[in-house]
């Protein structure tokens, strides 16, 4: 493309001289933020007035810089508030990697590619999600080495594996939720490959499409083997729902139609129900609201699974195992009255609302939490001045 230069053909001294200034710059800022297209065009229609001298084209020139300054300014904020993100998530990494503790490969994937796309929102769910599960291994971390002082390491354990995998699997089920609800889900899924490349050119579905790498990075097998050398203990999970689920997960992909997407991904949420239903999940984190409310919160008294409360699992119920005895539980977490949940398959495709979470029992020693990924409000754009500038040249005629 030719490269038009204003200060070329504009007067030095005169109002078009010192606008072509501010646009120069601008124009540089802009494209420096991937803001391309408006840069050329600022350029291309200053010039074109100046060259041709035409007061009204001018005069549109000047507006239409207004807009790409208000445009670079939100652009640079996004850019400052991803790198801030970024920088905490850094941070939580350091932490976890210093304290013994894990983070799926394939989040940390889709963090990466995140941040390459500038997903800010993306990003921040993400770093919420590790954070929370950082300070979730830490406390069950906590709670072994108390037993095992005690001597009651094998149940306490097993409470711990399995709320360490279904912390991993309730994460897959709110990827799997966002997809299903992302307005742009019906244009991004398809099985012509003409219309794979125009979404990736204009960026449609591109939310679907971290979502849905999260998905297919996640190894059930290594996690269930971080879990064991974690906790001592397997997650409670068959080998028959562990094939179940790996064989959903394999048949999700964005190369397929609309209809066919719905189908495969109501299959893996059923599978990830029954799983979860298997770890012994109290239904209130069944739903989509229900696992994000858990994935966001790093309140370690809430508990998750039924054997916290004193409640008979699912499997315990359907097989008509006795539920008097449940496993011992650590001191100060809340009891509640035995109640008997749903089987597996009439949570397929849960819709009903949440439940209310339990409150906070007293009394439990606070384990270390990770350090928070929240940063202070970044700074005021370096480009308010170039706005205000132009904003004084609104009045300049020839």
């Amino acid at each position: 493309m030719e490269t038009l230069d204003l200060l070329s053909i504009a007067k030095e001294g005169t109002p078009a001289y010192a606008l072509a200034l501010q646009v120069t710059e601008l124009a540089k800022q802009a494209k420096s933020l991937g803001l391309n297209d408006q840069a050329d065009m600022l350029v291309k229609s200053l010039y074109s007035s100046i060259k041709n001298r035409n007061p009204s084209g001018f005069e549109a020139a000047k507006s239409l810089a207004v807009g790409v300054a208000q445009n670079v300014q939100a652009a640079q904020e996004q850019k400052q508030k991803l790198n801030q993100t970024a920088a905490g998530i850094k941070a939580s990494l350091e932490y976890a990697k210093g304290s013994g503790l894990s983070i799926d490969g394939g989040m940390i994937e889709s963090m990466n590619k995140m941040f390459s796309s500038g997903d800010v929102a993306g990003l921040e769910k993400m770093s919420k999600f590790m954070e929370s599960d950082i300070t979730r291994q830490a406390d069950s971390k906590q709670k072994i080495d108390e037993a095992a002082v005690k001597g009651k390491v094998d149940p306490i354990a097993k409470i711990q594996a399995n709320k360490l995998m279904a912390n991993k699997l309730l994460r897959m089920f709110s990827y799997s939720q966002d997809i299903l609800n992302d307005p742009e889900a019906s244009k991004a899924f398809t099985a012509i490959p003409a219309n794979r490349f125009k979404n990736e050119q204009l960026g449609v579905g591109n939310n679907i499409k971290a979502n849905m790498e999260s998905i297919r990075g996640f190894n059930l097998g290594t996690g269930m083997a971080e879990i064991k050398t974690a906790t001592g203990s397997g997650a409670g999970i068959s080998e028959g729902e562990g094939k179940a689920f790996q064989a959903a997960q394999s048949r999700l992909a964005l190369e397929q139609d609309w209809p066919q997407a719905v189908k495969t991904l109501g299959q893996f949420n059923a599978s990830l129900i029954r799983s979860l239903k298997e770890l012994g999940v109290r239904d209130e984190y069944l739903t989509r609201e229900g696992a994000d409310n858990w994935l966001n919160n790093t309140d370690i008294n809430i508990p998750l699974l039924d054997a916290e409360t004193g409640q008979p699992t699912a499997q315990q119920v359907l097989a008509g195992q006795p539920t008097t005895q449940p496993l011992p539980i650590p001191a100060g977490f809340p009891q509640s009255t035995p109640q008997v949940t749903p089987a597996a398959s009439q949570q397929a495709q849960p819709q009903a609302p949440s439940q209310g979470q339990a409150q906070p029992a007293q009394g439990v020693p606070a384990p270390p939490v990770a350090p928070p990924t929240s940063q202070t409000a970044p700074p005021a754009s370096p480009y308010a001045p170039i706005r205000g500038n132009m904003a004084k040249q609104f009045n300049v005629s020839y």
